[in-house]
């Protein structure tokens, strides 16, 4: 799409828009167990925070070495997963957020609690379909599945969601972009004096990428996958 393509990583903030009534900071903050010492100490590599709710939301972020992360979201229950990318120490936590309140949680990641990794990737990838190939005796049915959402937004078609844009010089003229991998975009927006940008979801379910282009040079510095279900 772009002869420049340059990433200098992937957007990490993108939160769901909820009213200043519903609206409730969830704070989390880990540790990470050392295998051979027993020793608690903040993660050394990258890590990656996934919260399921009510319905069909999904929120997956990468991050850096962060010990403790703040995400404002609607009231309701979750299931937060973390886990470091190199060591695949992971925790799990349910809670509930309440309405106007603070939920707090502190998770100890350990390596033993790696199955849930492949747990929550497995409950965040699609469900197989069948391929629109006619079936007979000799030839039987041809399935394929949707990688799974390991980083990203997964919401429901119209849904708004924010974006946080990228501190960089001159940025008056960039854009924000939304494209479904044809050419061109779907939709894109200059981005002006705005520091997060709402983005309404496309009423057609399939993967989409929200993209952060420089102008003039037209060069893709940030980029997040969402996936419309």
């Amino acid at each position: 799409m772009f002869r420049h393509f340059r990433c200098l990583g992937l957007v990490s903030l993108a939160t769901l828009i909820a009213s200043a009534a519903t609206a409730a900071p969830l704070e989390l903050s880990i540790s990470v167990l050392d295998a051979e010492s027993f020793e608690l100490g903040p993660p050394a590599g990258d890590t990656r925070w996934v919260i399921e709710g009510d319905g069909d939301f999904l929120l997956a972020e990468q991050h850096g070495a962060m010990s403790s992360m703040r995400f404002d979201l609607p009231a309701g229950q979750y299931r937060v997963t973390v886990w470091e990318l190199d060591s695949n120490a992971a925790a799990e936590q349910r809670l509930t957020l309440p309405e106007g309140g603070t939920a707090q949680a502190a998770l100890t990641l350990s390596p033993s609690n790696k199955s849930l990794i492949a747990a929550v990737l497995a409950r965040t990838r699609e469900p197989e379909a069948k391929s629109d190939v006619a079936s007979n005796d000799q030839q039987p049915d041809t399935q394929g599945t949707l990688a799974p959402l390991t980083l990203g937004l997964a919401a429901r078609p119209g849904t708004v969601f924010a974006v946080t844009l990228p501190q960089v010089p001159d940025a008056a003229n960039d854009r924000v972009a939304l494209s479904d991998g044809g050419d061109g975009w779907i939709w894109s927006s200059e981005r002006g004096s705005l520091d997060e940008m709402a983005i309404t979801a496309p009423q057609t379910p399939g993967d989409y990428t929200v993209q952060y282009v420089q102008v003039p040079e037209m060069a893709v510095l940030q980029e997040m996958k969402v996936r419309i279900r």
